[in-house]
């Protein structure tokens, strides 16, 4: 519903930002959600910058 879109997307970014924190991989998932912005997203590692730590 359009009177509930506002509040949608705020439960929506919370639970993403949430997931983010207890370190659950859903939030790859949730990234790609319209109402989370750009700025909001968190950009996964790529394997290489997984191996360039590990070394």
């Amino acid at each position: 519903m359009p009177a509930y879109k506002g509040k949608v997307a705020d439960l929506r970014l919370r639970l993403y930002r949430e997931l983010i924190a207890r370190g659950d991989k859903f939030y790859h998932w949730l990234a790609f959600a319209d109402d989370i912005s750009p700025e909001d997203r968190l950009r996964p590692e790529t394997a290489l910058e997984r191996f360039v730590q590990s070394a």
